[in-house]
């Protein structure tokens, strides 16, 4: 299921990375840009980046950004609180392990290893009663939805 969801962090970086600008090419008498472009794939190990959230002592760590999607990694312990408040992107949870209750919008249900949440922008939301520490992949959609 890891090797699943690694594969489609990949595929979703292979889409949002699409429209990163690459770097700019020099014009005559300019400097050419020294950023390098932007990579067309990444590829994560989540206990390497779950290590790195640990070492870093906060409680989320953010590993891709582009201009579409930021995608970061959250714990939380057992008996812990979720303090955060409603965000202004979509969003999408994928639990790699632990379980509790999930409230979103006045629904609550349980999960545990492998559930997947999605929570629409600016809706209320918070993981509770956490019988066992949870470790969260988190995608945040940056793009705006059209009206």
């Amino acid at each position: 299921m890891k090797l699943l969801i690694l594969g489609i962090l990949a595929a979703l970086a292979v889409v949002s990375c699409q429209s990163i600008k690459p770097a700019r090419e020099a014009r005559p008498g300019q400097e050419e840009d020294a950023r390098p472009p932007a990579p067309e794939v990444r590829f994560f190990e989540f206990a390497k980046l779950e290590a790195e959230r640990a070492k870093s002592e906060r409680s989320y760590l953010p590993f891709l950004r582009t201009s579409a999607l930021h995608c970061g990694v959250t714990s939380l312990p057992k008996g812990g609180t979720d303090g955060q408040k409603p965000h202004g992107e979509d969003e999408v949870y994928y639990v790699v392990q632990g379980r509790s209750q999930f409230t979103a919008a006045g629904e609550t249900k349980p999960i545990g290893p492998g559930s997947v949440l999605y929570v629409k922008a600016e809706v209320e939301h918070r993981f509770h009663d956490i019988e066992e520490s949870l470790e969260i992949l988190v995608f945040f959609s940056t793009a705006k939805e059209k009206r």
